[in-house]
């Protein structure tokens, strides 16, 4: 279990870099930001504004391949797996052995997300297509799940769940662990962007922004240590960018600063389940210059605009 336990704590880092150069002239649809993708702390790819890439692989010879990585707009990481979309909508992905998918009948794909056992792409016309990781343990709840959303803006995943955003802000999710979850979640309205974190361990958190700015989040109550002081969040108020981790929520703002609210219980958690060295992820609060942010489960990470990395939350 502890193994596992290490394993899921493992980042799924997606870092995205915003640079002070300007479009290319002859590439409009390229995403200007420079973004790298993590995978396990042992691989790293960046975007370069013309759409070619630069990969530092530290895996010691596991295979990866990108050979086919030209013309990407953006990428996603899960622990096991990294993936691109190309300005033409196509999607390239490659990754350890016994986790790469053939995705490459998928088009017309607008975002990109993976939970370990599998892909999600939203296409441009807001649905949702899929695939499975041969011989997984995916839910399959989750995927007859999302064969019927329509009019998605907006998806993220956790442990086998996914969430996501309808163009008239409406939140649709799979939880298929929390039932209760998501029925609660889909009461929301007005909802511009969404963060989920929930795990093998039976922790669920949905925080999501509402087009007003207002900051609203449901949770599966297992543990003490992820309640918060809801009136704390009323400093996340108007934040461009929402993550949700375990037991943290993290709000970056129009300014550029990070505000980053723990729970009530934080330093209990600190004292009774860390296993090494942990960052504390307070003293990353009211961080100026932050370019993104992005989280996964315990781990926070920000990207300033001088393109330093900052990291909270376990040191693996």
């Amino acid at each position: 279990m502890e193994t596992l336990k290490r394993t899921l704590v493992c980042a799924l880092l997606i870092i995205i870099m915003i640079l002070t150069g300007c479009r290319p002239n002859n590439k409009s649809d390229y995403n200007r930001n420079s973004l790298v993708a993590a995978l396990n702390l042992d691989c790293q790819v960046s975007i370069n504004n013309d759409g070619a890439v630069n990969v530092i692989d530290k895996t010691r010879g596991s295979g990866f391949d990108f050979s086919d990585w030209q013309d990407i707009k953006s990428v996603s990481a899960s622990e096991v797996q990294l993936g691109a979309i190309k300005v033409d909508g196509s999607v390239v992905m490659t990754g350890y052995p016994g986790f790469v998918m053939d995705l490459t009948d998928w088009k017309d794909i607008d975002m990109l997300e993976f939970t370990d056992f599998a892909a999600y792409g939203l296409k441009e016309d807001g649905t949702i297509i899929f695939q499975n990781v041969d011989d997984s343990q995916v839910d399959e709840t989750v995927n007859e799940t999302v064969k019927v959303w329509r009019d998605i803006s907006y998806i993220d995943t956790g442990f086998q769940a996914i969430v996501g955003v309808t163009k008239n802000g409406k939140v649709v999710a799979s939880v298929p662990q929390f039932p209760d979850l998501e029925k609660r979640v889909n009461q929301w309205e007005d909802i511009k962007m969404v963060s989920i974190s929930n795990n093998f361990f039976g922790r669920a958190r949905i925080v999501a922004v509402k087009n007003n700015g207002e900051i609203v989040e449901e949770r599966y109550e297992e543990s003490e240590i992820i309640k918060y002081d809801l009136e704390s969040y009323e400093d996340l108020k108007g934040a461009v960018k929402i993550c949700a981790g375990d037991y943290f929520t993290a709000g970056l703002m129009p300014d550029g600063t990070l505000k980053v609210r723990c729970g009530l219980d934080y330093d209990k958690r600190l004292m009774s389940e860390v296993e090494g060295e942990f960052l504390d992820l307070r003293n990353l609060d009211n961080t100026k210059d932050v370019a993104d942010i992005n989280s996964f489960e315990d781990i926070l990470v920000v990207l300033k605009n001088d393109g330093t990395i900052l990291v909270g939350g376990f040191e693996d």
